[in-house]
């Protein structure tokens, strides 16, 4: 019997706080969405306008066209989890660098709310957008997702040109 507040101990230290376990679908997608947010802002800062029109074979999108993609599939997106009008955007591969980073930021500014406002039961309870009959969850999944899949892509023109890439320069501070 001697065990048993040790035991008792042991569990209430593993226990989840109540703040962590509030809203653990919204909040693990917030926090995806943020940091696949800082990698692709940081990626884009990060690459040299020269190699923006570089593309890896023929056939795939320049380093500036995944940028172009990530902004459109924010507004996209976003609009339909805010449930409000898309924005009326022109973007461009051919671009500037800082005309092409203010719309990446831009867009994830649009996406800002639908992120920070997001709760379990709002993820999970239907709307409608346009001619779509969805739960939030599948959008914010699809686009976190996305996101991830380009930030890869991205990662990999950097090293090809030499352009470390953010998630290596975080984990290299934090192994440091």
């Amino acid at each position: 019997m001697r065990w048993l507040p040790a035991f008792l101990l042991g569990c209430i230290s593993l226990a989840p706080s109540t703040a962590r376990a509030a809203d653990p679908l919204s909040r693990t997608l917030r926090e995806s969405y943020k940091g696949l947010k800082m990698f692709l802002v940081y990626s884009g800062d990060a690459m040299p306008e020269e190699y923006y029109s570089f593309k890896f074979a023929p056939t795939w999108r320049t380093f500036s066209d995944y940028l172009v993609h990530v902004a459109e599939a924010n507004y996209i997106s976003c609009s339909t989890l805010r449930m409000v009008a898309q924005p009326k955007v022109e973007l461009s591969g051919t671009m500037s660098k800082s005309e092409l980073m203010k719309w990446l930021k831009d867009s994830f500014d649009f996406c800002d709310p639908a992120f920070a406002n997001a709760t379990d039961a709002k993820l999970l309870t239907q709307i409608t957008s346009g001619e779509r009959t969805l739960y939030p969850v599948e959008e914010m999944i699809a686009l976190t997702n996305s996101l991830s899949e380009h930030y890869g892509n991205v990662a990999c023109y950097m090293r090809i040109k030499g352009v470390t890439p953010p998630s290596t320069l975080r984990t290299q501070r934090i192994m440091k």
